[in-house]
């Protein structure tokens, strides 16, 4: 979603000759009226204008547009003062809030440690020291930043992406992930000592389904994390792996395979001790309790605790609440290896229907589709209604024959959601 901003820019009157715009100056310093989180230092390399570096006032608007295209900004206004050749430029700000950053997280930069990473991020992206907006290019200069970074590496050619992730159990908030694409990192294979008789071939088979897949370890996990993932699904949560290395070797096809090894130390099984959930109108208790895989008593598995996670999810989108954070706050005691679990949902907004458009019925299967079809534009959007809906319409008697996919798609300005239903009639078997 583009923020859409108006620029302001001041220099002693609010019009300007020809002769003025084309005029050249000369700054003698810079001023920042309410900076928020950043330096001076910071702000002045964002804009790109350098102490005693001449420039028109179009240099300086377009410097001032740079800033607020980077989405870290909702206003700025830019004036001047003094002498042409001893000019003071002054930026009054007024920064995004802080709520709208968004944590940055790196799947599979194998090449850098994390202080490497974030030294050069910090060096290339001056605005990067304190998050990425959800709006704004900030997030493109980081993901140039990153091939950059590579290609001092040695990494040529290579491809980043940069997706904005959505809260997870592991990381219960949004972020911005970024991953390289080309070359492919794989996991090509990890050998673990300290694997006890009764979890090996637990072990083998869990390995068996991350061996031969891209290499990750971002957005809330670690490479620790990706390998004792069926530990912490036993119940093993202070389980951890001493001695971990990383080998990268290039295959013949030019991607890069990782090999771990290391050493497992599993700890003590973790139990529930107990659950708290605070009713909440799209979630009552009782309804939460009987949802709910986890009881007290129960092995403290984090498979049971996403499938929790996905339980209040699903209640809020029922709601309309498309996008929810679930943050299932976990309290560990050592000492008895127990846990408890306190969960808070933090919704985001909450949205309507908008349109709907069906392709693909005659007019008669049209007329029992509208007759069947509940959710109006203007109800709360039931993120759940429309997958319920096809897999239910064989009870529509005219609809037995078809088949029928959907999309949709939220505007995040309006707080709708537009759903196109396309349908095909189902081929039929010849016997």
């Amino acid at each position: 979603m583009r923020r859409i901003l108006v620029l302001l820019v001041a220099v002693c009157t609010a019009v300007f000759s020809a002769s003025l715009i084309a005029q050249t100056n000369t700054p003698k310093k810079f001023v920042f009226i309410n900076p928020g989180p950043y330096t001076d230092a910071q702000l002045i390399a964002s804009s790109g204008m350098k102490v005693g570096q001449p420039f028109t006032v179009a240099d300086l608007q377009k410097a001032a547009q740079t800033m607020i295209d980077s989405g870290a900004f909702e206003q700025l206004e830019p004036t001047l003062e003094g002498p042409f050749k001893a000019i003071t430029v002054t930026f009054k700000l007024k920064p995004v809030a802080k709520e709208k950053f968004l944590p940055a997280t790196f799947e599979n930069f194998v090449w850098f440690t994390p202080a490497e990473l974030s030294e050069g991020l910090h060096k290339r992206v001056p605005l990067y020291a304190n998050g990425i907006p959800e709006a704004g290019n900030l997030s493109e200069q980081v993901r140039k930043a990153l091939v950059e970074m590579l290609a001092e590496k040695g990494v040529a050619n290579a491809e980043v992406s940069a997706l904005e992730q959505e809260p997870s159990a592991a990381l219960p908030t949004s972020a911005w992930s970024y991953s390289v694409t080309k070359p492919a990192v794989m996991l090509a294979g990890v050998s673990l000592n300290g694997v006890s008789a009764d979890m090996t071939p637990k072990v083998n088979d869990y390995l068996r389904t991350i061996v031969g897949k891209p290499y990750q370890e971002g957005h809330g996990a670690d490479t620790d994390d990706m390998i004792l993932g069926i530990y912490r699904d036993e119940g093993y949560l202070d389980a951890k792996v001493e001695n971990l290395q990383r080998v990268p070797t290039k295959s013949a096809s030019g991607d890069l395979d990782i090999k771990l090894t290391g050493t497992v130390v599993p700890g003590e099984v973790y139990h529930v001790k107990s659950i708290e959930w605070k009713e909440t109108p799209e979630l009552s208790s009782a309804e939460f309790e009987k949802a709910n895989p986890l009881h007290a008593g129960d092995v403290a598995a984090r498979k049971q605790l996403r499938v929790s996670v996905r339980m209040i999810k699903d209640a809020y989108k029922h709601h309309g609440y498309l996008f929810v954070a679930v943050d299932p706050h976990t309290t560990r005691d050592s000492a008895t290896h127990t846990v408890t679990y306190s969960y808070t949902a933090t919704p985001g907004d909450q949205y309507h229907m908008g349109n709907l458009s069906v392709v693909g019925l005659p007019p008669e299967q049209m007329k029992e589709f509208q007759s069947a079809w509940k959710i109006k534009p203007g109800d709360v959007y039931d993120n759940t209604y429309t997958s319920t809906f096809l897999r239910q319409n064989t009870a529509l008697q005219s609809l037995s024959g078809y088949v029928g996919k959907f999309e949709y798609k939220a505007d995040t300005n309006t707080h709708t959601v537009d759903v196109t239903l396309v349908f095909m009639q189902a081929r039929r078997r010849v016997r």
